[in-house]
């Protein structure tokens, strides 16, 4: 099982909403999820699975963008 630190960056001018997901395990809770602010790099720390996805949406859009697994 992975484990450790992702690190989420926002180089927008824009909030972006995010989650961050156990990948390739249906209906399950975010192991993380709120809003990014611009230029302000977060962390979070994850265990218990050996793939993450992280999710962005643009915060007042309903368009998602399926970001990587690491």
């Amino acid at each position: 099982m992975a484990s450790g630190k992702i690190t989420l960056s926002n180089n927008t001018s824009m909030p972006r909403r995010f989650s961050i997901t156990p990948n390739g395990q249906p209906n399950t809770l975010p192991l993380a999820s709120g809003t990014l602010l611009p230029n302000k790099p977060s962390g979070y720390f994850v265990s218990g699975y050996d793939l993450y996805q992280v999710n962005f949406w643009l915060t007042g859009s309903g368009g998602e963008y399926i970001g990587p697994t690491v």
